[in-house]
């Protein structure tokens, strides 16, 4: 019990942060690793995009299409959230976070290599089995990539300063857009009806390309130098302590539970990610090759989005992040609720609408978890940093469900009625961002 009240003492009132100062060690080589890591991560990304290339594969695989899509984002997102407290837990209490981040790495990104297998030889024999496998390959890498995303933040945080985080996650965003623009080059020629391979072959192809640049963010991470472990404070309580003490910590703490509450309506938000391709191709007659410029369209919107947390995340602070990130949020359901009506009159001429739609897309979903990862780094106190976040990514678990509501809304519904409700949450999300601290205002800033 005594841990438990130093945990909410130190949570709730020591959000003492430093936001100057001198650099820590190795700080140039730590920038460079981490910028390198995110932007081959990226780049390996834009090759198979759940809300791109995988609609369009899993739509030559199965009719149900809608099902499969909101199943498969909705896995994505549970797997990567849900097991993130456990995480916190675990790795809170060790010295060295490092070796914790690359064996997670090592293990689960050679999966996509096993999917490119299976979909080149059974992708027309098999389409079910080729289906379930990218479920289950998804499922690893993105458990995978839970496991390791917990001390990632946790050495970011320890060795990239907190006015100095924009900058490097923006110029990592940059680098990666520059790399994504060439991956929908890539996904365009490949997947055209020019391109050097017919199906299946050619989204296997996708995803060797993508295992390969997945190798470049992994050699990154083997070069991050992590500082010399700090003491471990034993007063931090647990996983299990913390999920058991955790409604009163949403009740003690009105700040985090205001956080929460805007992260899972902006999440919600996006549920209709995943179908805007589905619409243009199957209810509007675009080639399968368009994905290429969607892909383009949407890692241009996400070098933006590196360039503005650069500028706002360093000099405005998260909150003006966050805020700036919900609004465009809601840009992309308002164009696909426009793209309709205007088909009707313009027929293909609809094209740049659903360009500037992923342009938008990529601007928001570019920074999506920054802004409120960034929030926490600045508002609670260093020792209890990987159990809020842990605890953010846990309770955001729930987010699993929009992508595969957008499907079930989709197949019995409509597009539009899915695009209607992702436009209603994001507006709400806009609502509730209005009423969080702002840390910046919080923290006094040392000369």
């Amino acid at each position: 019990m005594i841990a438990q009240e130093r945990f909410l003492a130190a949570t709730t009132s020591s959000q003492s942060t430093s936001l100057g100062g001198a650099l820590p060690p190795h700080y140039n080589r730590n920038a460079l690793a981490f910028i390198a890591d995110y932007a081959c991560f990226l780049f390996a990304m834009g090759f198979i995009g759940t809300g791109t290339v995988m609609p369009a594969l899993i739509a030559m695989l199965t009719p149900r299409s809608e099902i499969y899509v909101g199943l498969l984002n909705g896995l994505v997102s549970g797997l990567w959230l849900l097991p993130q407290l456990a995480i916190a837990g675990a790795v809170t209490r060790l010295p060295y976070k490092k070796p914790f981040v690359v064996l997670s790495a090592v293990i689960s990104r050679p999966v996509m290599l096993l999917t490119a297998v299976v979909v080149q030889f059974y992708g027309r024999s098999q389409p079910t089995f080729a289906l379930l496998t990218i479920l289950v390959s998804f499922s690893i890498f993105f458990i995978g990539d839970a496991i390791a995303s917990v001390p990632w933040f946790d050495i970011l945080s320890r060795t990239i300063p907190a006015q100095r985080r924009g900058r490097v996650l923006g110029a990592a965003q940059v680098v990666g857009g520059i790399l994504g623009i060439a991956a929908g080059l890539g996904v365009r020629f490949t997947l055209g009806p020019n391109g050097p391979w017919a199906f299946p072959t050619s989204y296997a192809a996708l995803f060797v390309i993508s295992s390969l640049a997945m190798v470049g963010s992994t050699i990154a991470l083997i070069c991050l130098r992590e500082p010399a472990p700090s003491v471990v404070d034993r007063s931090v309580p647990t996983a299990r302590e913390v999920l058991a003490m955790l409604p009163r910590i949403l009740v003690r703490d009105r700040p985090f539970l205001q956080l929460n509450i805007t992260r899972l309506l902006y999440g919600f938000g996006s549920m209709a990610s995943a179908f805007y391709v589905l619409y243009a191709t199957r209810h509007q007659g675009f080639g399968v090759e368009t994905t290429g410029l969607f892909v383009s369209a949407q890692v241009i919107g996400a070098l933006a989005s590196g360039l503005l947390m650069g500028a706002i995340q360093d000099r405005l602070g998260p909150l003006v992040h966050m805020r700036l990130t919900i609004v465009l949020s809601a840009l992309p359901p308002l164009l696909a609720l426009a793209a309709g009506p205007l088909f009707a009159s313009l027929g293909a001429r609809v094209l740049p609408l659903y360009i500037l739609l992923y342009f938008f897309l990529g601007l928001s979903s570019g920074a999506m978890s920054w802004p409120f990862f960034n929030w926490i780094m600045e508002y609670v106190a260093e020792a209890w940093r990987p159990l809020y976040i842990g605890m953010l990514n846990t309770l955001g678990a729930i987010i699993m469900l929009a992508p595969a509501l957008g499907g079930w809304i989709a197949s019995t519904l409509s597009y539009n009625a899915v695009f209607a409700l992702s436009l209603a949450f994001a507006c709400a999300a806009i609502l509730t961002s209005l009423l969080l601290l702002d840390t910046r205002k919080q923290i006094s800033h040392p000369d």
